[in-house]
């Protein structure tokens, strides 16, 4: 990860608040967040931080992670049976 973090915006990526808000030094204030993960995917433990961080700052968290479910699980939901449930649930947290 480090090395694709490095090719897409340079070593500053790795803690850059601006490409991963994970690096704010805070986070207090912010508003309602779903934080969507999925388990075969190597970003999985920084949104595991992440939600971790904003619950952390009082910001209301609701945090699901998809078991077996690699990254970009979402788009490619035709071969992903976990991605139909994730988004009718990301619809659901929208329209509330």
């Amino acid at each position: 990860m480090e090395r694709i973090c490095d090719a897409y915006r340079g070593e500053a990526a790795l803690t850059n608040p601006f490409v991963s808000p994970l690096h704010a030094p805070d986070l207090r204030g912010l508003p309602p967040a779903v934080i969507v993960t999925a388990d075969a995917d190597p970003l999985r433990d920084d949104g595991i931080r992440y939600a971790e961080r904003l619950r952390e700052a009082g910001v209301p968290v609701r945090f699901e992670n998809y078991i077996g479910m690699p990254h970009a699980f979402l788009s490619i939901a035709s071969i992903c049976p976990a991605a139909p449930v994730c988004i009718s649930m990301l619809v659901d947290e929208l329209q509330r």
